[in-house]
Order: C-alpha cells, then structure tokens, then sequence
C-alpha cells in the first residue's frame, strides 16, 4: 500500500514544510538543528500491549477522526483517496450506556476488523457515561468504577478487545479536565482523585483479563486559562502508553495559533511524564482566517516537538464552530498535500 513518508530529511521535502509523524479513526520529525526538548525521566513500564504498527516507524502517525466512526469503511477509503496516502489511525466513539438501551456501547468486533484489515489501527475513544441520560448520573460517577459496579462490562469489552489479536488503542474518559465533562471530577458528584484511580481500575480488569493488544491513551483538553496542572489527573506511566492533547482554533476562541493552543498544556505534560505524546484531537476552522497557513504551521510547530507521535484530524463539520474538515476548501486540502 502506499505511503508517502515523511522523512527526516528536509530535502526530501524541499516544497513543503519540514515533518515527520507516528498512530488511528489516527505527521513528521524535526528537520532543523535544534536539539530535542529535554524531559524527565520515566518511570515507565513497558507498553501494556503489542505496539501499533507506527510505534516503530520514524515517521509520524496521521489520524482523522469522521463522523461516521468505523461505520463506513467507504469514507475511510476515501480520506486516503483524496489525502493521495492511506491513514494510519481511526478514531471512533463507544459510550458505556445509551439511553434507548441500544446495544452500541458493545465492542465493535466486526466494524473493529473492518478497519484492521486496511492495515489501519483503530482507536476507541471510550466515554464511562450514558448517552441521553442527562447530566446527573449517579450510576456513572467515576467512584463507581473503582468499586467494581462496571466490571462484568468492563471484562465483557476486554475479551472482546482480546480476541481480534491485534493491536488497537483505547482513549479512555478523554478530556476529564474539562468541567463541563461528565466525568470532570468538578460535576457528577465525582471527587478529587476520581478519575486517576478509576483509569487505573479500568486498565487492571484488562491486565486480569489478559489483554495485550491494547495501547491506553490519556488525552486531556488543553488547558483553560488558570487550571492547574494537569499531573493529579494522570494515572500515571505505568498505566499509560500515549498521552495526547485535543485543542482546536475556531473564532469563538480567536483562531489561536497552533501554538498558543498546544505550548502551555505540552509544557505542563512534559513536566510529570516522557510517555509518547500525541495530539488526540486536533483542528482549525475554515472560518478562521487563513486555515491553509495554519495547516503549514501546524506541521512546522510539530518539527520543533518530535516527542509528538502523531495526530487525529478532527474531519467534521460544525455547526456552532466552523467546518473542520480537510477539504473544507480547495486551499485546504491543498496545504495538506504540501506537508503529508
């Protein structure tokens, strides 16, 4: 299948931005001289599960997420089509409950196997709340997780997990620094200390199970002006083979650029973990002033962070923020043939 890679070397890509990527429904190495941030020690485990296929790769990883998840291989295909290279990662959304008692917050086998057979690594963004149930749900508070209430779903989404015996990802509870979460340790009757330890409770019924395939993301949002760090949400690197940021530009937040949006949350990562990091959800509205050029300087900024793995593409429209995605306009997707 074919990959146009981003190297290392810049003059491989004289007409572009300099990049180089790593990860999923889921790119580029610094070519400059600078040297590489310096980071603390890990106390690191090795990775819970077979890495996936990027984790060895020099080149960095690019991700989209669509709206339609793993539902539609077709749409899969074609971002790859229009991209001129296949995706590495995709990203899709699995609740633990829906409130027409549908039975979508089961594992999707057979949508899962869809996206492994392209050669393509799934991600599961897996949200501990009731879809539709409203905001006060008592049965979800993340206390309930560490006393075991879920367990018999957790295991049943674990030998699931295990038996396609291949590497995936799990996004576990992703932006649980956001207050308007509902699994924020500020709503829902949730506590401080809440989440890190039902992160950890969740990853240890996958370890009884026995699950080796699973690579465990942790992916705050970046951070609001005056939160402190981030390091009492994280579970810690042991139970952790990614750590990831969403943040996006859209003129309701004055289409920062990629580095206001990503500097001060890295930097706060950067002091408590060196797990591999990746932007788990990243994107720029064609409403803001120039998308193309924020494209490049995405890509750019990426090559003065190659500790960053890789990155999902957030590919949807919205309706209240602006269209994210890649062909949003013909610039845009042509600023993306320039850095990928």
């Amino acid at each position: 299948m074919f990959r146009r890679s981003w190297s290392l070397d810049a003059g491989l890509l004289g007409l572009c931005v300099l990049l180089a990527v790593s990860a999923v429904v889921l790119v580029s190495r610094s070519g400059d001289d600078s040297p590489p941030p310096t980071l603390p020690p890990s106390s690191a485990a090795p990775p819970t599960g077979n890495a996936p296929p990027f984790a060895t790769s020099p080149d960095r990883f690019f991700g989209v997420d669509l709206p339609t998840g793993f539902y539609d291989p077709a749409a899969v295909d074609e971002v790859g089509r229009t991209l001129g290279r296949p995706v590495d990662v995709v990203q899709a959304f699995v609740s633990w409950g829906y409130a027409g008692g549908e039975d979508w917050n089961l594992f999707p086998v057979a949508r899962v196997r869809q996206i492994l057979a392209r050669g393509i690594t799934p991600e599961i963004t897996w949200v501990p709340i009731v879809t539709g149930a409203g905001a006060d749900q008592p049965d979800m508070r993340l206390r309930t997780i560490t006393e075991g209430r879920h367990d018999a779903y957790i295991r049943d989404f674990a030998e699931a997990a295990k038996s396609l015996r291949a590497p995936i990802m799990i996004r576990f509870g992703h932006e649980m620094n956001d207050p308007g979460s509902h699994f924020s340790e500020a709503r829902n009757g949730n506590r401080p200390g809440d989440f890190r330890a039902a992160f950890q409770h969740v990853h240890d019924v996958f370890a009884a199970v026995g699950v080796t395939n699973v690579s465990w993301v942790w992916a705050p949002n970046m951070r609001f002006q005056g939160e402190p760090s981030l390091s009492g949400l994280y579970p810690g690197d042991g139970y952790v083979d990614y750590v990831g940021v969403d943040g996006y530009s859209y003129p309701r937040a004055g289409c920062l650029s990629p580095a206001g949006v990503f500097d001060e949350t890295v930097a706060d990562i950067r002091s408590f973990t060196a797990k591999p990091m990746m932007l788990s959800e990243v994107s720029v509205a064609e409403q803001c002033p120039d998308k193309p050029g924020w494209i490049r300087a995405l890509f750019a900024w990426l090559n003065a962070h190659p500790d960053i793995r890789g990155l999902i593409w957030w590919d949807r429209p919205d309706a209240e923020r602006g269209d994210y995605r890649i062909k949003s306009s013909s610039a845009s997707l042509a600023a993306f043939w320039t850095v990928l």
